[in-house]
């Protein structure tokens, strides 16, 4: 068994909170093994966490899952009320961006289902298998937390979770499930469970206005939450929103995002093999044509050099022949002047001659016969090589085109999820900071290093609370001009503006909600 697993005879919690038994075993193997990741906190004796990294909004945390999924705010302070332990049906507890998510479930999704072996260590963590993923985010519901709060935060490395305590920054985005437990960290993608409120030490830089006394620790509703009672994050107005996993229309539309994201992420990939092996075909035609064209030149050479040698034969062949007629002749003359000496010298001088001339002629016949067998050798490489060319350059013309139908259909399988994303309000702008990769964040392990805004400083500053309502954005920043100071708790309508003819919505569900399913 590994060691973050349950024993068989244990009874497992409900998917989506680990059991304690779990949290505890996998929290002692890290540090048994020192598998931690640089989270810079240590094991007491009675199992407690020494130290609670510090994380700032838009920050990476220890051994992110992923790169980020969501746009944290800044400048968010805790309201009254907020500290201690909080229910996760409390009224105004989270924050809600509106109309504009403030995670990307698609692209949580999307990214678990790339990576087997990681989606393995993510689905363990909830008490998930792989292949429900889908379903159990589409139930999720994308927040912002409105206080400074405790959780149990999920790393991974080599292919294993890494649990360890964590204090959330106001204003991080999370995704949470229908118990109003934070269950995911959007910033990276790390799930989450609840924290413990007796831990006190913490480690790390402090964000202004942080303050030990009052941070957040959220416990599970006792029943499903069908209708939370939220906060307006962008006009500081009270507002609610029906949990995800009770619409199956929004539902539906979730998965058929998530689906169609999927299907798009994998036209993608193959588009792009497709276009890579086009390259590589295309590259492979453009030597066969190197090649071609290097033995049609060889082949041109070759017949220039069967010119020349045709000339020289047949320079050589009119020489023996003028040869042998003047010896011939000569021989003539000598046999009808017997014993005339200077006559038959003269006859066999000229037969030598005649035999060195033939000779020198049968010498650049060989030679023209083998330029000859020399021009038909690379004729018929160049033949072969032209035909090598030609079936390579119809084979990448092929992959070419094969690459482009695959691309237009990537992009309108892309545009598709898109328009589905949309209309199931899914998809959220990421937070990039300047200069910051999109890729997954790089974390040295050491809290100090944690990945702060370059702003943070001053974009993070408490609002001097003068009791007068924010009713205009004079600051040109929509994350610090509006009322983010609403009330936690009460009655869930006291110290709030309650739209007109309404009233606050029921949050305390029937237990008939789709938690971890």
């Amino acid at each position: 068994m590994h060691d973050n697993e349950e024993p068989q005879n244990a009874t497992p919690e409900p998917r989506g909170r680990p059991s304690r038994s779990t949290l505890i075993k996998a929290v002692a193997t890290v540090a048994v093994t020192g598998l931690v990741g640089g989270a810079g906190w240590a094991i007491l004796a009675n199992g407690k966490p020494r130290e609670v990294l510090l994380e700032p909004t838009f920050s990476a945390g220890t051994n992110p899952f992923m790169p980020p999924i969501g746009q944290d705010r800044s400048g968010v302070t805790g309201p009254p009320g907020a500290g201690g332990k909080q229910a996760g049906d409390t009224a105004g507890l989270y924050g809600d961006n509106g109309g504009h998510p403030s995670c990307d479930v698609a692209g949580l999704v999307t990214n678990l289902q790339a990576d087997g072996i990681k989606a393995n260590a993510w689905a363990q963590v909830l008490h998930l298998r792989p292949e429900e993923i889908p379903i159990f985010a589409a139930g999720l519901n994308p927040m912002v937390l409105r206080a400074d709060t405790l959780v149990t935060e999920y790393g991974y490395q080599d292919g294993r979770f890494l649990p360890y305590p964590a204090a959330l920054q106001a204003g991080t985005s999370v995704l949470v499930n229908d118990h109003g437990e934070p269950t995911v960290k959007c910033f990276n993608g790390d799930p989450l469970t609840k924290g413990d409120p007796d831990w006190a030490d913490f480690a790390g830089p402090a964000w202004p206005g942080f303050n030990p006394g009052a941070i957040t620790s959220i416990e599970p509703s006792g029943n499903a939450i069908h209708q939370f009672t939220t906060f307006n994050m962008d006009d500081g107005q009270p507002g609610g929103r029906t949990n995800a996993g009770d619409d199956p229309a929004q539902r539906a539309r979730v998965l058929a995002a998530i689906n169609a994201r999927r299907e798009a992420t994998d036209a993608r990939q193959k588009a792009d093999a497709e276009v890579k092996e086009a390259a590589n075909a295309r590259d492979e035609a453009n030597k066969k044509y190197q090649a071609a064209k290097d033995a049609q030149g060889d082949f041109e050479q070759a017949q220039r050099a069967e010119r020349a040698a045709a000339s020289e034969m047949q320079t050589a062949w009119n020489k023996a022949y003028e040869a042998r007629r003047d010896a011939n002749n000569l021989r003539t003359k000598a046999n009808m002047n017997p014993g005339v000496q200077v006559l038959e010298n003269q006859a066999e001088d000229a037969e030598r001659r005649a035999t060195d001339a033939e000779n020198d002629y049968t010498a650049k016949k060989t030679d023209y016969d083998n330029a000859q067998k020399n021009v038909e050798s690379k004729r018929a490489d160049a033949d072969a090589k032209d035909r090598e060319y030609n079936a390579a350059d119809e084979d990448a013309k092929r992959l070419e085109g094969d690459a482009k139908q695959l691309g237009e259909d990537a992009k309108a399988k892309e545009d598709l999820a898109t328009d589905l994303e949309k209309q199931a309000g899914l998809k959220a702008p990421v937070s990039k900071q300047d200069g910051d990769s999109q890729d997954t964040p790089k974390s040295t392990g050491k809290p100090d290093d944690a990945v702060v805004p370059k702003n943070s400083d001053k974009s993070q500053d408490a609002p001097k609370d003068d009791g007068k309502a924010k009713d205009s954005n004079k600051s040109g920043d929509p994350d610090k001009s509006k009322n983010t100071d609403g009330p936690i708790g009460g009655d869930g309508d006291k110290g709030k503006q309650q739209p007109p003819d309404s009233k606050p919505p029921d949050h305390k569900g029937n237990g008939s909600g789709q938690h971890g399913s």
